[in-house]
C-alpha cells in the first residue's frame, strides 16, 4: 500500500503534530495551561455530533465541575488533529 501526500499537507500534519506536542509540554509542566471549557464551547468549536462521539466512545474524557460538564481545551484540540485526517483528504492507493 502506497501513501500519497502533497507536500503542503505534510507540513500541514508536522505543525500540528509539533503544536500538539509543545501543548501536552505545557500541561505537564504547568497546570495554568490546563484550561476547562464548558460542552456547549465544544460544541461550537468542533460539532455537537464529533464532541458526542469522542465522549461516548472515551476518547476525551468530561470532568464535572460545580455541577457542570467540563472539558479540557487542550484535550479537544488534540483530538481533533489526531481523528480527524480525514478532512486533509489523504489518499491512499492500494499496490499489488
Amino acid at each position: 500500500m502506497e501513501l500519497t501526500l502533497k507536500l503542503n499537507l505534510l507540513e500541514k500534519i508536522i505543525i500540528d503534530c509539533i503544536q500538539i506536542g509543545y501543548d501536552k509540554a505545557m500541561e505537564d509542566h504547568n497546570e495554568d495551561t490546563k484550561v476547562e471549557v464548558s460542552k456547549n464551547w465544544a460544541y461550537k468549536k468542533y460539532g455537537r455530533k464529533t464532541v458526542d462521539s469522542w465522549i461516548k466512545y472515551k476518547i476525551i474524557k468530561v470532568l464535572l465541575r460545580e455541577g457542570q460538564d467540563r472539558l479540557n481545551r487542550h484535550e479537544l484540540y488534540k483530538t481533533h488533529k489526531v481523528y480527524n485526517w480525514h478532512i486533509h483528504m489523504i489518499q491512499m492507493k492500494g499496490k499489488r
